[in-house]
């Protein structure tokens, strides 16, 4: 499961702005939250003393984005303003990815109806409502299989 979790969060490109994560940092606590490699003990601490700190709105999710990387995918999504809609929607289908769905209900299929409804068919994504994109994004996901992940 840790493999996935790194795994997928090197492969979405997200990287944190207010600190700089080693790829060997990713995901480094196994099942109980306990670090397994001790070296980037630091840089988990100093992710902690800052995720829930509110000096604005963006610094706020930049450090949430960071505790994200690190192995708490809950904060990929906490905050909801990325300031930019490309974090926002990559930070969105990373969580999904990561968890197997959105708040509400598990399940891949839920966070992609979540997605759809969340970003596309309420504009979040852009200007205008687009229910054709939803559509699309909705009937794409009734086709997912799962995985060797799940």
């Amino acid at each position: 499961k840790r493999e996935r979790y790194k795994y997928l969060a090197i492969r979405s490109g997200l990287r944190s702005v207010v600190i700089d994560i080693p790829y060997d940092a990713y995901a480094n606590v196994d099942e109980k939250g306990n670090l397994i490699n001790e070296e980037y003990a630091y840089i988990y601490d100093e992710v902690s003393n800052n995720k829930e700190t509110l000096k604005s709105s963006l610094f706020r999710q930049e450090w949430g984005i960071a505790a994200g990387i690190l192995g708490k995918p809950e904060y990929f999504v906490r905050s909801k303003n990325h300031g930019f809609n490309a974090r926002m929607i990559q930070c969105f289908i990373l969580y999904i990815q990561l968890t197997g769905g959105g708040y509400e209900e598990l399940g891949i299929k839920r966070g992609i109806y979540n997605y759809a409804d969340n970003l596309l068919e309420i504009g979040m994504a852009g200007i205008h409502k687009n229910p054709l994109r939803a559509k699309l994004v909705k009937d794409l996901a009734k086709t997912i299989q799962p995985d060797e992940f799940g």
